[in-house]
């Protein structure tokens, strides 16, 4: 018997991932006894096959590129995966999220939730995680709602959110600028 750390033996379970969707279950139930680069599989394959319903079973493990692979194909495909604000807020609770994966997630959500679900998940993230700002920022420009805006930006100093701040300046004087062209989610999670 071949050991696990064996490379033919790794070679034999990657390409059993292939070609056993039950396997890939299996290894992500025992991710002890299994190389990272099995692991590493296993979850792509499961992200771009599964539901986020039983994903849900697999969190800890989880990872973000995984997680946003199957945000992706919920928006894409508009197929019903339970990519829910609940599923959501789930994942993001045991996931490492910056500055940019929450913008990373507020463009997709655009494309999922009404402005209102956006918004109220958004300002709940923020509240609990300062790399989140830009991202509520962000939904609020989206959305055009410039009261809200003033007073998020009054809330803080004035040398925090300066590309916003940009914007907004344009936005008063009735420029036609969009947040997509004028804030750059690395930007903006660069300069705070």
């Amino acid at each position: 018997k071949l050991s696990r750390k064996n490379p033919i033996y790794i070679k034999n379970t990657l390409n059993r991932l292939d070609a056993d969707p039950k396997f890939v279950e299996e290894v992500l139930q025992s991710t002890t006894t299994h190389s990272k680069e099995t692991l590493a599989k296993a979850l792509r394959i499961f992200a771009n096959n599964e539901t986020f319903y039983k994903a849900k079973k697999y969190i800890k493990i989880f990872d973000i590129d995984n997680f946003f692979v199957m945000l992706e194909r919920a928006t894409a495909n508009k197929e019903d995966i339970g990519a829910s604000e609940d599923m959501i807020k789930s994942f993001i609770a045991e996931l490492p999220f910056g500055c940019k994966e929450y913008m990373r997630l507020a463009r997709i959500c655009v494309k999922m939730f009404s402005p209102d679900i956006n918004l109220a998940m958004f300002k709940s993230f923020q509240k609990s995680d300062e790399n989140a700002c830009q991202s509520y920022l962000y939904l609020l420009f989206e959305y055009e709602m410039l009261d809200k805006i003033e007073d998020f930006l009054s809330e803080h100093g004035e040398k925090e959110f300066v590309r916003f701040r940009a914007l907004y300046t344009l936005k008063k004087m009735n420029q036609k600028y969009n947040v997509e062209g004028m804030v750059n989610s690395y930007a903006v999670c660069n300069e705070n």
